[in-house]
């Protein structure tokens, strides 16, 4: 299972707004526009996934609580994960090809890429989400209301959705999936995106399951939204007790 890790450096000190997954999600999408045109035409699988997810940006930053934004200084750092090895590599030699590309309104030079895989996953870890994880439930209407992981139904969305993920690769997931919040670590976090609210949590859970599904899991993000840049997490390697 593999992820790119990207670094990212400007001249000059850049101010994005709080809630910059759009802008991401733009550049990765300017990438894969031409080489991988199904992300555009419906995505992967019968229920169109987009198999992809990406972190928040890193770097030395600092935030101003009143106007919304941060700014980065010198260097940026984003992971992007897939298990599908042709967008990784679409998108390294897009990157590389260009040198210079665009966030927004500033420009960033493009000064290392590093995949790495990660060939060995347990059957139960500890993890801490990266970015927010996501499960909603539908209404009457065609909107839909957010679950919290306190929530009657949560475990069964995020149960479902990790197995459309599983199926869209081609593999069969088992309904043992195993999520268990470890509620004193956990946050809402409420982000807009392209003009609507999305309502996640972060903090750290309990995952017991197939390690082929863990794995899955790992490179697609947990929950929903994953191509809009959330349910990334980090396995805690700490052996559980």
């Amino acid at each position: 299972m593999r992820a790119l890790h990207i670094t990212f450096r400007t001249p000059r000190p850049i101010i994005l707004p709080l809630a910059y997954n759009e802008l991401v999600q733009g550049l990765l999408y300017s990438c894969w526009r031409d080489g991988m045109p199904q992300l555009h035409d419906g995505g992967f699988g019968e229920q169109g996934m987009r198999l992809f997810t990406f972190g928040p940006l890193r770097g030395k930053a600092s935030i101003d609580a009143k106007k919304r934004t941060i700014r980065f200084e010198r260097f940026v750092e984003l992971e992007v994960r897939t298990p599908v090895e042709d967008l990784l590599d679409e998108l390294a030699g897009q990157l590389a090809t260009r040198g210079v590309v665009r966030i927004g309104a500033h420009e960033l030079q493009v000064v290392n890429l590093e995949c790495c895989d990660r060939l060995l996953f347990p059957r139960q870890a500890k993890v801490t989400m990266l970015s927010a994880v996501v499960a909603e439930r539908g209404l009457e209407d065609g909107h839909a209301t957010p679950l919290a992981p306190t929530d009657e139904g949560w475990i069964d969305y995020v149960r479902t959705n990790a197995c459309h993920k599983a199926a869209a690769l081609g593999l069969t997931c088992s309904q043992e999936l195993q999520v268990i919040p470890l509620a004193e670590t956990l946050r809402k976090r409420v982000t807009r995106f392209k003009g609507t609210y999305v309502t996640g949590w972060v903090g750290d859970l309990i995952i017991a399951c197939d390690p082929q599904l863990l794995a899955t899991l790992y490179c697609c993000g947990l929950g929903a939204k994953n191509s809009q840049g959330f349910g990334m997490f980090r396995i805690n390697d700490e052996p559980l007790i």
